[in-house]
């Protein structure tokens, strides 16, 4: 048995022929009636409401969805000066002073045709490729069409104060409010906005330093031993009132002798660790790898590391040796010469480490600069490594290791090697030369750089100065 299934037309040619039938039967039985003129005018009438409600409703939902075009286009130029702002906050340790020597990035601009230093290098439009050329490569113009119409009709503002008085106590004087407005002009005439805030750290004055934590109770156990050794099972009061000596200032050469001693058993520790991992990396140095680039910045980080804690040591004992040296000379007296010298040598010593640790960090963060990692490090890391390397060569120069003109061949030199290719160092090194030549100008951008000189120049070097001089004063003790 065959089936024969008929498609849905077929069915309803079907339908209108049987209708058809029947009609003609019927329309030999019956007139046919006509349609009045009333009913043709209702019908047009509401034919007519029809239509108004319906373009009405399509006016009105073209009209929204030009609305939300207009508000997505304005989330994305926030979004694209949110991370442009980050990015200048995260190079430019002072933001707030940085904004105020660019006075175009806090002016109300038009997103296209260049007009805002946020959409300025927006597109790499031609040869050479991987560089920003200013004659070929800027921004969103005429012939790039719907794009162009697109944002034709948009303004961008970044404005930005600091959330606290820098006067205050609180870390909010070390924050900058920051702003972003977007305006736009619907077609209907009504001015709109869309406006993002968020926070970015500019630091108002230098920080404070991170200290040490010292625990004196453990001082006081070990100062018999340290000032004392030849007096074993005595106690520090006893060893004291049978000497003779100051108690205050026997405590504070015990502080200074322990802290420093247990500071070089770490440094020695640590010295052993870099290089135990310099012996690792060198069956590696054939080739450049990601396991040669991952032990270099463990070596980098723990160098850094390592160089601050001295500084900060020597930051918490400079005083301490100051009290001293500054002090009358009958406070030393019956206090035994030895662990005087002991406590201001390695003082002495300690102070004169800050220089080759930091020159290390240096160079351990210049060598993750060759162009041999490329391939394995993100953008976002080379630049970081990048910043690392240039507040060292800061460090250098403010401390005099390095001269001023060596430090602006060496800001040329980086510019040079970032030049179209990252507009945010690129700009930060021309600010970072023009303020290198007025020492104003370079407090006012970098107060933490000169905050950290005046420490190690007039706290720790000055010191290290006078305890050796100091030493040269004090005749031999014959105190045990």
């Amino acid at each position: 048995m065959r089936f024969h299934l008929k498609t849905s037309a077929q069915l309803t040619a079907d339908t209108m022929i049987d209708q058809t039938q029947k009609s003609a039967f019927s329309f030999r039985h019956h007139k046919i009636r006509g349609i009045t003129l009333l009913e043709i005018m209702i019908s047009l009438a509401v034919f007519a409401v029809i239509c108004v409600v319906f373009f009405r409703l399509l006016g009105g939902g073209r009209q929204k969805l030009e609305l939300s075009s207009n508000f997505f286009s304005s989330i994305y130029i926030s979004s694209k000066v949110v991370a442009d702002a980050l990015e200048e906050g995260r190079i430019n340790s002072s933001f707030l002073e940085f904004l105020s020597d660019h006075p175009e990035m806090t002016n109300e601009n038009s997103v296209v045709n260049a007009d805002s230093p946020f959409f300025r290098q927006f597109e790499d439009r031609g040869p050479p490729f991987g560089s920003f050329q200013p004659d070929t490569d800027y921004g969103i113009i005429k012939q790039d069409g719907t794009l162009f119409e697109q944002f034709e009709n948009f303004r961008v503002k970044l404005s930005a104060q600091r959330l606290e008085h820098s006067s205050s106590a609180g870390y909010e004087k070390h924050l900058a409010n920051t702003k972003i407005e977007t305006f736009w002009t619907e077609k209907d005439g009504h001015k709109r906005s869309f406006i993002v805030n968020m926070c970015i750290p500019s630091p108002s004055g230098p920080l404070p330093p991170e200290g040490i934590s010292i625990d004196d109770a453990l001082i006081l156990s070990r100062a018999r031993e340290y000032i004392f050794p030849l007096l074993s099972g005595k106690t520090l009061d006893q060893a004291i009132s049978e000497t003779g000596c100051d108690r205050e200032t026997a405590i504070c050469i015990a502080k200074i002798g322990i802290i420093l001693d247990d500071l070089q058993a770490a440094l020695a520790s640590e010295t052993d660790e870099l290089h135990r991992k310099a012996q690792l990396r060198q069956p590696l140095l054939k080739s450049f790898s990601n396991e040669l680039l991952e032990i270099q910045i463990k070596i980098a980080r723990e160098t850094e590391t390592t160089s601050s804690l001295i500084y900060n040591v020597l930051l918490e004992i400079a005083p301490l040796v100051k009290k001293i040296t500054m002090g009358s000379p009958t406070k030393v007296a019956n206090i035994p010469s030895g662990s005087l010298d002991r406590a201001f040598n390695t003082f002495i010593t300690t102070s004169e480490q800050i220089v080759p640790w930091a020159n290390s960090t240096i160079d351990a963060y210049k060598w993750l600069l060759n162009p041999g990692f490329d391939t394995f490090e993100s953008i976002r890391r080379k630049d970081f490594i990048r910043i690392k390397y240039h507040e060292g060569m800061r460090l250098l120069t403010a401390l005099d290791v390095m001269t001023k003109n060596q430090m602006l061949n060496f800001l040329s030199e980086q510019k040079k090697s970032v030049e179209g290719k990252n507009l945010f160092l690129e700009r930060s090194f021309t600010w970072e030369e023009n303020a290198w030549r007025d020492d104003d100008s370079l407090k006012r951008v970098f107060p933490n750089l000169f905050f950290i000189r005046e420490q190690i120049k007039n706290s720790i070097f000055y010191s290290s100065q006078e305890a050796s001089k100091f030493l040269k004063t004090i005749p031999t003790s014959s105190t045990p």
